[in-house]
């Protein structure tokens, strides 16, 4: 199995807008995508030039603002890495190529 990079970090938040102030004005990251998504925003975040996505998340029952609500990982072979997760004990949800 090789994963070939994080894609997305989901950080549940309390507050959207003041979390996207503190990614975009204190660190300076770039907006990626600020979309109405059903009821909801989705609003990704990243830094200028990196690969790596950070979706600010309402925070939903169970996950408090501030923890992590999920990772999103690249790789070549979906059904090779998945094997490998189940392999050493964990689970693979709903495996998805993107194209």
């Amino acid at each position: 199995m090789a994963i070939t990079s994080i894609q997305t970090i989901t950080v549940p938040v309390s507050d959207q807008d003041r979390a996207l102030a503190f990614y975009r004005d204190a660190l300076g990251f770039e907006v990626r995508a600020d979309n109405p998504f059903g009821s909801m925003r989705w609003l990704t975040v990243g830094p200028v030039g990196g690969e790596t996505e950070i979706v600010l998340h309402l925070a939903l029952p169970g996950l408090e603002a501030g923890s992590s609500g999920g990772i999103v990982l690249a790789t070549d072979d979906i059904d090779a890495a998945c094997a490998a997760l189940a392999d050493a004990g964990a689970t693979c949800s709903s495996p998805e190529t993107v194209l």
